[in-house]
């Protein structure tokens, strides 16, 4: 799902890359929507959670949405 090409020559810089890329998306979780609608709910540091919208553009995923969600004040 991370759409990389494999390389032939691995550097020690970019397995540490990947590592950190894997722990930033360690919690989040995804669904389909539908046919032409996906969905990733990522945790932020306050446990709440922003959502990413994908939509379907040809055979390609374009961000159509964030949805941030709005701290309430007591």
């Amino acid at each position: 799902m991370e759409g990389e090409k494999p390389s032939v020559n691995s550097s020690s810089n970019s397995g540490t890359i990947k590592q950190e890329k894997r722990e930033l998306f360690k919690d989040s979780r995804y669904s389909y929507d539908s046919t032409s609608k996906f969905s990733v709910w990522v945790p932020n540091d306050n446990g709440e959670e922003i959502r990413f919208i994908l939509r379907r553009s040809g055979i390609e995923w374009k961000l159509a949405n964030i949805v941030i969600p709005i701290k309430k004040t007591p």
